[in-house]
């Protein structure tokens, strides 16, 4: 149908229901591209999109030059360029030129904008003598760029980190009602020069202010203004989360405790750990996190006796990138990706006898993924499916079923040794149902076993019952002798 059938139906939506669809490669005719749908009538729809404008380059290699241009219907300038949607791969994405590498990104939701650190080489001195065959020598520094999430806009800048000082940790934590960008840093010189770090904690917010354009004249925006305090530690900042509205922060090989009061930090408590920390996350009042070479820990903090408690760990020598915690039918999985490309769940259960007593995390189960994870990110998935007490109703009225079905049974086979039933009765007790029951559908391998256990409850119950009326019995017997 083509251009016909766009004409016919304005928007490109299909009368019925869509059975099929595929993408439409760019060509002469479709020099935008497009895709090809059929509905359950078996009408085949083709979807053109709108022609780029004149300015916008048409192929792949010319807009990987970055061409400068503007067109205000539609698309996204950032610094000049166009970011068009990619819908060619699997996924629609859209790509934004930084010309530096990122490191670390997070989303700030006050104020709606994106954190990303990223780094490139600059340009420094040598320690050697220059000469005329002497080479650039290039370190990398780093940056935060503060970004709006609906433009892609650069909103605000922070570059004043030192010199070989790199970024190797960074997240949006709230502190007493505070969202804040915390990062943590470390400055490494060598092998003859202690490692030292900071801790850099930045507030953001939007506030009115006056921009001098190009012309010289003056005009009111509104601005986001970066109010940063920073604070010196005597290691590496490795990894950075939140417990209980603290602050908590792995350097080098302790975790210490901090409080965010009146724009300062505040020593609570601190723990002892084996070598590097990589990763840290916390869930409630438990700290879970990953060592670079001793596998994990579980701690807890107590707010009352404000101290860090160690509670289980896993034995193994595992090599951690990440950690993350998962919820699954109120079930609690401490997960870890590690060097050998594994992703393996534990759980922390005292009352299992190969927890002893619970100083040992127990595997629950690891997958091989092929491919290195050095980040997880849990995400809440539909509630429909997972509803705990959606799952103990079901559960329920099957147990209820099965009892009832056990009754009637049980009275059928009474009413039969009586003899107080019809041939047609009988030939229907003995078949094991009745005129007015409904028929069952049939039952999987899990379900047939949870009958089973919960007959075999039942009957272990019943056992229970009648040994303790024997036992009274027995005891009423002996008092009754005894008043003899």
């Amino acid at each position: 149908h083509h251009h016909q059938q766009q004409q016919q139906q304005p928007h490109g939506h299909a009368p019925n229901a869509v059975v099929c669809a595929a993408p439409v490669r760019t060509s002469s005719d479709c020099p935008a591209g497009g895709f090809l749908f059929f509905d359950t009538r078996g009408v085949g729809h083709i979807s053109v999109f709108p022609a780029p404008p004149a300015c916008l380059p048409a192929t792949k290699e010319a807009r990987s030059l970055n061409i400068a241009h503007e067109d205000s219907q539609a698309g996204v300038v950032l610094n000049g360029s166009r970011h068009e949607v990619d819908t060619d791969g699997a996924l629609c994405h859209r790509s934004v030129l930084l010309r530096s590498t990122p490191r670390f990104v997070a989303r700030h939701a006050p104020t709606d904008t994106y954190a990303l650190v990223a780094s490139k080489p600059v340009e420094t001195l040598s320690m050697e003598m220059p000469t005329d065959r002497s080479l650039p020598v290039y370190m990398e520094k780093y940056e935060l760029i503060l970004y709006s999430a609906r433009t892609w806009e650069p909103l605000g800048r922070h570059d004043d980190f030192e010199d070989n000082e790199v970024v190797l940790a960074m997240k949006v934590l709230t502190l007493h009602g505070a969202s804040l960008l915390v990062l943590g840093t470390s400055n490494h010189q060598g092998e003859d020069i202690s490692c030292v770090g900071r801790v850099v904690v930045i507030e953001l917010k939007f506030a009115a202010g006056v921009v001098q354009e190009s012309d010289g004249t003056k005009t009111k925006k509104t601005l986001l203004k970066l109010h940063i305090h920073a604070q010196k530690e005597r290691g590496p900042v490795t990894a950075v989360a939140a417990v209980d509205d603290l602050l908590l922060l792995a350097v080098g090989s302790r975790i210490y405790l901090y409080d965010w009061l009146d724009n300062k930090l505040v020593g609570k408590s601190f723990i002892d750990t084996n070598l590097y920390i990589v990763s840290l996350t916390t869930i409630k009042n438990y700290i879970f996190y990953g060592d670079v070479h001793k596998s994990v820990y579980l701690i807890l903090w107590d707010s009352k006796m404000k101290s860090l408690t160690f509670l289980s760990s896993d034995e193994d020598f595992v090599e951690v990138y990440s950690t993350a915690v998962m919820v699954d039918q109120g079930q609690v999985s401490l997960c870890v990706t590690d060097e050998q490309m594994n992703l393996m769940l534990f759980r922390y259960a005292p009352q299992r006898p190969d927890a002893y007593g619970g100083r040992r995390l127990v595997p629950r189960a690891d997958f091989h993924m092929a491919a290195q994870s050095v980040c997880l990110v849990p995400l809440k998935m539909q509630t429909e499916y997972y509803d705990v007490a959606r799952s103990r109703v079901v559960r329920n009225a099957r147990a209820a079923a099965a009892h009832e079905r056990r009754a009637r049974r049980a009275a059928r086979a009474r009413q039969l040794q009586q003899g107080n039933l019809t041939s047609q009765q009988r030939y229907l007790a003995a078949v094991g149902s009745d005129d007015d029951d409904e028929i069952d559908p049939p039952l999987s391998l899990q379900q047939q076993q949870e009958e089973e256990e919960e007959e075999q409850q039942e009957q272990q119950e019943q056992q229970e019952e009648q040994e303790q009326e024997q036992e009274q019995e027995q005891e009423q017997e002996e008092e009754g002798a005894g008043m003899r």
